[in-house]
């Protein structure tokens, strides 16, 4: 970034960048051909305002990727409760996803992209590693936190290393967003009649019994 941006207190040209960015991929154009004028004529701000901010196309996706993604952990954060189990729990980030389809959607190129070798996928790995010394709800930390009360409580196995269970959780909710981003009919055809809810419940199952 060209100027000093802190995730808690972006200017609002900043945020309205990182807006177009969601939409745009929610609207499903590709992140590779994407370009800074289309990006800054969804925002409504001149051109040369986004290179204020930052120095290039990949550093406006990959900072709007970061802040769309702690945005939607902080939220899914006031949603959920250390009082719930473990499954309750897994099944409110499930229903979260649904009901923000199009921040969903973002995420899910954003795994996507991080699984890939890119320069993209490099340049948001290394700015959520960054984030993660900060005092923000990131993915990383949401996951770890309710994989240690399941721990505590019995509810999962505790010789398990963090990084495989967080491993299977992370998969299991890839598949959750093809669902999710899918068209209704190929879902069903793909999973022999089942809807979105069927699929919560094979999901749900299936991350209990891998770490059971």
């Amino acid at each position: 970034m060209n100027k000093e941006l802190s995730f808690t207190d972006l200017p609002e040209k900043v945020q309205a960048l990182f807006h177009a960015v969601v939409m745009l991929l929610g609207e499903g154009r590709n992140v590779q051909t994407l370009t800074v004028s289309e990006i800054t004529t969804k925002a409504g701000i001149g051109k040369g305002t986004a290179y204020e901010y930052f120095s290039n196309k990949e550093e406006i996706i990959a900072s709007a990727i970061c802040y769309e993604a702690i945005l939607f952990m902080q939220q899914l954060e006031q949603e959920m409760s250390t009082e719930r189990t473990f499954q309750e729990s897994l099944l409110t980030c499930l229903h979260y996803m649904e009901a923000r389809k199009i921040t969903t959607k973002t995420l899910g190129m954003y795994a996507h992209i991080i699984m890939v070798q890119s320069s993209l996928g490099d340049m948001i790995k290394e700015k959520m590693c960054m984030l993660e010394q900060y005092d923000l709800v990131t993915p990383k930390k949401l996951l770890v936190r309710y994989i240690n009360i399941a721990k505590g409580k019995n509810e999962i196995r505790k010789d398990l290393p963090e990084s495989y269970i967080s491993a299977v959780i992370t998969m299991k909710f890839i598949f959750f967003i093809w669902a999710l981003t899918e068209d209704e009919t190929i879902i069903k055809r793909e999973m022999d009649g089942a809807t979105r809810e069927d699929i919560c419940g094979y999901i749900i199952d299936g991350i209990m019994k891998e770490l059971c």
